[in-house]
């Protein structure tokens, strides 16, 4: 059924699986046509806390979607953040692990 979902949520890692989901899911507009006339109340009452249960549920993304590189990117991942409404992930250079003892330019 065609409709519009507008969400927020806090991103959440799951180191184990390689896994973001979203925890703590806020609706903000939920719309959803094509109904059944005698069904709507139920969709407009039910379906935020539905949206909310699937995206807590369901990964939005997965480092281990590559499936050369994805347990490396597993291993590299330094930090996440939300940054001005933008998920922000940072992998660790394995290159530049050890800067401790860089060459002499």
């Amino acid at each position: 059924m065609p409709g519009l979902t507008k969400f927020s949520g806090r991103p959440h890692y799951d180191q184990g699986s390689g896994n973001f989901y979203l925890q703590d899911v806020q609706v903000s507009e939920f719309q959803m046509n094509g109904n059944a006339p005698n069904f709507n109340d139920v969709v407009r009452v039910l379906g935020p806390g539905i949206v909310a249960a699937i995206m807590n549920r369901f990964p939005v993304y997965s480092i281990q979607s590559h499936p050369k590189y994805g347990a490396i990117a597993k291993l590299a991942l330094k930090s996440v953040r939300v940054s001005d409404r933008q998920l922000q992930v940072v992998f660790a250079n394995p290159l530049l692990l050890n800067t401790s003892h860089r060459p002499p330019q």
